[in-house]
């Protein structure tokens, strides 16, 4: 199974947990372990990635304090899958996040009818209110 080479957009990142060392970059720093939080076929999926991820930039302030700019370090794309399966846990959050998603679309689809229809009413009882003054006048 291939992974696309961007990371996931909303991830969070893990604390190393016993058993763990951290991967080395090909660009000679360590990575840091990730978990992605995008819903779909990667969500709770685990990943290295390295500190100096293009899309990722240091924290770090663009100046010295004595406001000598700081050079960037070199930007770097590596990415390497720790889980290549979903958790069936994960699997499940998924669905759930999905069919709580289609419910509330239905719910809301359903109350725009209503208040569509409620309009709609309102309309005709005011047409046949305007109807009823005029033949009275």
């Amino acid at each position: 199974m291939e992974f696309p080479n961007d990371p996931p957009y909303n991830k969070e990142t893990l604390p190393f947990g016993d058993g763990f060392i951290a991967s080395m970059c090909l660009c000679g720093t360590l990575c840091r372990l990730v978990k992605s939080l995008v819903l779909g076929d990667d969500y709770g999926k685990r990943l290295w990635m390295c500190n100096n991820y293009q899309y990722d930039p240091p924290s770090q302030g663009l100046y010295f304090p004595d406001g000598r700019p700081r050079s960037p370090p070199p930007l770097c794309e590596f990415i390497e899958y720790v889980d290549t399966e979903q958790t069936p846990e994960d699997i499940a959050h998924v669905y759930r996040v999905a069919q709580r998603a289609r419910r509330h679309w239905f719910d809301m689809e359903a109350e725009e009818r209503r208040e569509e229809e409620r309009r709609k009413m309102r309309q005709e009882e005011e047409e046949r209110r305007r109807k009823y003054e005029a033949e009275r006048k």
